[in-house]
């Protein structure tokens, strides 16, 4: 820091030594964190498959409830089928009844040809309702027998009536005969309509079932929600409120200074893994703030040394501005303290050699090593009072928390200038 080019390198550059990044204590942390980092922790669901699972179970207990009332709609539907057209067929047998009744008191073919048609009408309805496979289909067999038999009994009577006709027989002959046979005609139309009534009212009975089949399905289902909604809910919930408070007292926590508090989730879902996030983040902060405070210490202590120093010695940071001055420099030039804080380096030295000075001190910088600064020069300071002064300057540099520092030590003053203060 004067004038003259610098001289050949003498010493390799100096550092203020500095703390492991993490400190002791960091380090210890960390291999404690990875220690638990290492642990087999229980597997659980992410909240993510616990949200899905709850949904997937009501949509599995909604299509099984779906299914169910398809299928009890189906029955109730085929069995109030079944009642319509047993309906239907105790319609036609009264009415075959009714007919029956008619070819006795006026026969002819009108009468038979209608007879006919409402026979042929049962018929066609038992074939349209087959009950193959089904508890009923023994029962409508018999109602098929029932019906030919009915047909051919009316079939013998009017036979039996043609010929009467025929043979020219005496109309109480006649009138007997005809009595008789519509007297078995109307018992198996009676039967037939028995059959039919046992039928439909089977048919009545196991629409009330199914009907109290499907009120109980949708009670059963309804139950389940109430109970499955409402549980999973709540575990769903829990797993998340939990993780989530124990967070936020961690972070208020450490919010208050502790750094040591660990939430320590061993979750194997988000929460655990933003839980886990938070406890490294806090170790890392913890390591952080011990390697500062053991830097600040460190720091601490060399400006001690430095302003302890019985030999004058001023530092200056990477801008040329004096950060740290001791009373021996002080007392040198003739400034407070305060006075050089903060101002240039260039305050110490004669005009002549200001302009020159920062592009030295900048090329020093680059390239810093510990040497003595124009050696085998005359070098010269200026006092406060502009007095200049014989000084021999030893240079160094140190890596500190503000960066690279320049030192500027052991200004030195010749025999001979000492004799002319």
């Amino acid at each position: 820091m004067g004038h003259g080019e610098p001289s050949r390198f003498r010493h390799t550059r100096a550092e203020l030594p500095r703390p492991h990044p993490r400190g002791p204590s960091g380090r210890r942390a960390a291999r404690r964190g990875d220690d638990r980092r290492s642990e087999v922790e229980p597997t659980q669901m992410t909240i993510r498959a616990r949200l899905i699972g709850s949904a997937a179970l009501t949509t599995l207990l909604s299509a099984i409830l779906g299914l169910v009332l398809i299928g009890n709609a189906r029955e109730v539907t085929h069995l109030v089928d079944r009642a319509h057209w047993a309906d239907e067929l105790v319609d036609q047998a009264s009415m075959l009844s009714s007919l029956t009744y008619d070819y006795l008191t006026h026969p002819g073919d009108r009468a038979r040809d209608q007879w006919s048609i409402v026979q042929k009408r049962i018929e066609g309805t038992l074939d349209r309702h087959a009950l193959t496979g089904t508890p009923e289909e023994e029962r409508l067999a018999g109602l098929r027998r029932q019906n030919r038999r009915l047909l051919d009994a009316f079939g013998r009577m009017v036979d039996v009536r043609a010929d009467l006709e025929t043979a020219s027989a005496t109309p109480e002959a006649a009138r007997e005969l005809s009595t008789r046979l519509a007297g078995q005609i109307a018992a198996r139309i009676q039967a037939l309509e028995r059959e039919i009534i046992a039928l439909q009212e089977r048919a009545l009975q196991s629409i009330a079932r199914a009907q109290k089949r499907l009120v109980g399905s949708i009670l059963l289902f309804v139950g389940a929600l109430v109970v499955v909604i409402p549980i999973s809910g709540f575990l769903i919930v829990r797993s998340i409120a939990r993780p989530v408070a124990a967070l936020m007292r961690g972070t208020a926590v450490v919010a208050a200074g502790d750094l040591s508090h660990k939430v320590g989730t061993l979750a194997d879902d988000e929460l655990g893994e933003l839980s886990r996030a938070f406890d490294r983040m806090t170790e890392s902060l913890r390591a952080t703030t011990v390697s500062r405070d053991e830097l600040a210490r460190s720091e601490e202590r060399f400006r001690t040394l430095l302003t302890g120093s019985p030999f004058p010695l001023v530092v200056i940071d990477t801008g040329g501005r004096i950060v740290i001055v001791n009373e021996q420099t002080c007392e040198l030039f003739g400034y407070e303290e305060e006075e050089l804080i903060g101002q240039k380096l260039e305050i110490l030295l004669p005009s002549r050699f200001r302009a020159e000075h920062p592009r030295l001190r900048g090329e020093y910088m680059r390239q810093p090593s510990v040497r003595v600064m124009g050696q085998g020069r005359n070098l010269t300071g200026l006092r406060k009072d502009s007095i200049e002064i014989p000084i021999e300057i030893g240079l160094s540099v140190v890596e500190g928390a503000e960066g690279r520092l320049a030192i500027a030590n052991s200004w030195r003053i010749c025999l001979t200038s000492c004799a002319r203060l």
